[in-house]
């Protein structure tokens, strides 16, 4: 599972706690660190490649925990 997580998010630190406690459960996860990104890049995919990203990311994600339940 990746994670994007913006540098000037809220939300920083417990999204950097959050990803630890995953890894330390077992769970694969990789925290992606935005520079310069804020709360939420991914409704502004259109006008920015970090949003895209973002949503290129969470399309991997539920393609892939599709197939885990096929």
């Amino acid at each position: 599972m990746t994670a994007n997580v913006g540098y000037y998010e809220m939300l920083l630190d417990d999204s950097i706690r959050f990803a630890d406690k995953a890894k330390k459960a077992g769970v694969d996860v990789k925290l992606e660190l935005m520079e310069g990104m804020f709360h939420c890049p991914e409704l502004f995919a259109l006008k920015l490649p970090q949003g895209q990203n973002a949503v290129k990311n969470a399309w991997h994600f539920i393609s892939q925990s599709i197939h885990r339940i096929k």
